[in-house]
């Protein structure tokens, strides 16, 4: 059976030469381009510029507030009705015109409920800071989590398309080996069946890496039409990994507890229902406000046509809650059951960061040892596919002993990739979760890589 190139393969090979000059991009810039494109990072921007914004609004309510009226009434009709001396009562009625102006300022001298609403926007805006700040190293981990995964799966297609070659190659050598009868028919159809799963695997590594570069884009808002354009990582890798400090487990838990943006954000949140509960409770107090007043009237009437009026007021008002029926209680007893859940929340997300951390620790500790071990096993593995195939060749193996090493050769190198990009996540995540991932850790990160 002649090897048959599949026609995506064809149409991958023609698609890198086209884009050959292309420049590679990195995780750096990846993030970079995201950061103008997705809608959950400018979701959170915006949201966080229209909290910002609460503060200057409860900070105005406690200001004074200064009002201007001018009032013009062309037709007033007016009806008096009078006593005579004579017992009868006698009805005038006339029609006249009036102007009035008043100027009006108000200046909040006591009042709970403003100064409270204010303490609660400012925590408010705090609580959106830090959801930003997460906002943002969420977006570095997403962005890194799908160029890795995009990588991953550019190199299981090559490893797949590959893998598939050999098994070609393996094929034309049995069929030749075949016709002078060095080889039998089994051998012949093994390779065959072989070859023809790899075909599949390889339609199924492209499918992969087409959903993987189709994720990036969507991330970034930058079309990848060609896998080429995505950076590959050094070869010495090991070499150029950043030393973290501090390896111990202690260490990074004392990070996350005070730095981690999410779980900042939960514990405000919980400030911010306490103050809240403030609020509501101040609703029982008086509000007392400073009141003046200044108006002119000008009724054009016979008796006043000339006449104007000035009046001016200075004084302080008081406002005294008796009864609202019921509402602010509920208020109160509604916040408390908001601060309980606000509580938990902020205990399960320490939970989570807590957990996660642990995980990636193990998992950055060990990925050295475990990079290296797969890194002997490719190697064991080349070995054994060598020496395969020459004890085919003297009679002490058997064509499906080619087969079988083959096999596990690619399947090493799949361990080894999935070994080397597991503990670079493992080094982002780390920091993620301790609350440190800045753009510079990316960029730092960007520097493993090459176009």
């Amino acid at each position: 059976m002649a090897s048959r190139k599949p026609p995506f393969l064809l149409a991958t090979l023609l698609s890198c030469l086209l884009c050959g000059n292309a420049l590679a991009f990195g995780p750096y810039q990846a993030y970079m381009e995201a950061t103008s494109h997705d809608p959950a990072y400018l979701k959170a921007r915006a949201d966080h510029a229209v909290i910002q914004e609460n503060v200057s609004i409860s900070r105005a309510s406690l200001l004074p507030s200064i009002t201007a009226e001018s009032r013009n009434t062309p037709r007033n009709a007016q009806s008096i009705t009078v006593r005579s001396p004579s017992e009868e009562y006698l009805t005038f009625k006339r029609r006249y015109s009036s102007h009035s102006a008043s100027v009006t300022l108000q200046q909040p001298l006591f009042d709970l409920r403003r100064w409270n609403q204010l303490k609660q926007s400012k925590a408010e805006a705090e609580a959106s800071r830090y959801n930003l700040m997460e906002a943002s190293q969420n977006l570095m981990i997403r962005v890194f989590e799908a160029y890795i995964e995009t990588l991953y799966a550019k190199d299981q297609y090559q490893i797949a398309r590959s893998q598939h070659d050999a098994y070609a190659e393996e094929l034309k050598r049995n069929q030749s080996a075949y016709r002078i009868g060095d080889a039998t028919r089994t051998d012949v159809a093994e390779t065959q069946a072989q070859l023809a799963a790899s075909e599949v695997a390889l339609e199924d590594t492209n499918d992969a890496m087409l959903v993987a570069m189709q994720n990036l884009s969507q991330i970034t808002g930058t079309r990848i039409s060609d896998i080429g354009t995505i950076a590959s990582i050094k070869p010495g890798y090991i070499d150029h990994l950043p030393q973290l400090k501090a390896q111990d487990i202690g260490h990074w838990k004392t990070l996350a507890l005070n730095n981690n943006r999410r779980l900042l954000q939960a514990r405000k949140s919980v400030a911010e229902a306490r103050i809240a509960r403030t609020k509501a409770k101040s609703e029982y107090a008086p509000t007392v406000s400073l009141v003046a007043e200044h108006t002119r009237n000008t009724p054009r009437t016979d008796e006043t046509l000339d006449h104007r009026y000035r009046t001016s007021s200075i004084g302080v008002a008081v406002s005294i809650p008796l009864y609202s029926g019921g509402s602010t209680n509920a208020t109160v007893r509604q916040v408390n059951h908001e601060i309980e859940s606000r509580m938990r929340n902020a205990e399960a997300i320490t939970h989570d960061i807590m957990t996660n951390l642990e995980q990636k620790h193990r998992l950055l500790t060990s990925g050295l040892l475990r990079i290296t071990a797969r890194q002997r096993a490719v190697k064991a593995a080349q070995t054994a596919l060598t020496g395969n195939r020459v004890a085919v060749i003297v009679g002490d193996r058997v064509n499906i002993d080619i087969l079988d090493a083959t096999q596990r050769l690619y399947s090493a190198r799949s361990a080894l990739n999935r070994a080397v990009y597991d503990n670079l996540k493992a080094i982002v995540y780390l920091k993620y979760y301790a609350g440190i991932l800045a753009p510079s850790d990316i960029e730092d990160i960007d520097k493993l890589f090459e176009g």
